[in-house]
């Protein structure tokens, strides 16, 4: 994903944090915990967004909190917690929690698709040929 590296300012302001505080690209031990989280939370904004026909209901993004200064106490929480993490952890908003990064939507929708052949295949009829 060319945007995330090159183009978000998210991720730049991130990275600059990181300068100052010496983050350290680490893998934590509850990254798969953190990534299936990152999953819920996709799943449940798409929901949420579909069942009250408003996506911006379902809003967990910090990208605009951080820049406009709009946003839930949640948002303006989660934006702190980041900050602070992200001096220490390189990009932990990036590769844990944000939406567009690798392992987000997209990956989300890959995996259902992986699980929806697999099934298929396993108990698709058999025919005689």
């Amino acid at each position: 994903n060319v945007y995330c590296y090159d183009f978000c300012p998210f991720g730049a302001a991130q990275d600059v944090l990181g300068l100052i505080g010496g983050a350290k690209s680490r893998k934590v031990r509850w990254s798969n915990v953190l990534l299936w989280t990152k999953r819920a939370l996709i799943t449940a904004a798409i929901s949420l967004a579909l069942v009250y026909r408003n996506p911006a209901f379902s809003s967990y993004e910090i990208f605009g909190t951080a820049f406009r200064l709009e946003g839930s106490n949640f948002q303006f929480a989660l934006l702190a917690v980041m900050m602070f993490a992200a001096m220490f952890y390189s990009r932990p908003w990036c590769q844990y929690l944000c939406p567009l990064h690798r392992h987000g939507t997209e990956g989300l929708f890959d995996w259902c698709r992986r699980q929806v052949v697999t099934t298929w295949r396993r108990f698709r009829p058999k025919t005689a040929t």
